[in-house]
């Protein structure tokens, strides 16, 4: 069985990426980066403050930045943002260098944990907030039905079924690595 040493954890925003990938680097003694966080950190200011200052395409090019500097890196967990595998040059590196887990939740899900949550830029709308739930899930559906074939593009996907808990979709997750791993 090889081991593997770089896994990154792809899926829409709320899927629970940053979750599941605390449990998993955890799991495997490895370190854990939430690509958000970083770029929070080596930023100095929030994503929202970035996407209001600088737009998207700056933030997407930050996003490239520090996936980089991670990937140079020997060993660790990472959770993407929801739109970074949209970047051709980002996703290619990706799937060349590490072991990219797709976790595939549905629309109803992430619409229940997205709905209060003022943080995503990219689901507000032009007053900064966030929309009426019909419009709201409008956005999601948008937005996932773009970044769905990029997502799917994962050496591995584990799909989250209703009622999951963050146990069982972090055992599941495990379980697929340690499946990859013996292949």
């Amino acid at each position: 069985m090889k081991r593997i040493n770089k896994i990154i954890l792809t899926g829409f925003m709320g899927s629970g990426k940053s979750a599941i990938g605390k449990r998993v680097a955890h799991t495997f003694s490895m370190p854990f980066y939430d690509l958000d966080k970083v770029i929070e950190e080596g930023e100095g200011m929030s994503i929202p403050e970035i996407f209001n200052l600088h737009g998207e395409p700056y933030f997407r090019e930050l996003e490239w930045k520090y996936v980089n500097k991670i990937l140079n890196k020997d060993a660790f967990v990472l959770a993407l943002g929801g739109g970074a595998l949209e970047q051709e040059k980002l996703k290619s590196r990706v799937l060349d260098q590490s072991l990219l887990i797709f976790l595939d939740v549905p629309e109803e899900i992430l619409l229940e944990r997205l709905k209060r949550d003022k943080k995503r830029p990219m689901l507000r709308n032009e007053q900064g907030e966030l929309p009426p739930e019909p419009v709201l899930k409008e956005k999601i559906n948008t937005l996932l039905d773009r970044r769905r074939p990029v997502y799917q593009q994962a050496h591995r996907t584990v799909v989250v079924g209703n009622g999951w808990e963050r146990s069982k979709t972090t055992k599941e997750t495990i379980k697929t690595i340690k499946e990859y791993a013996a292949s």
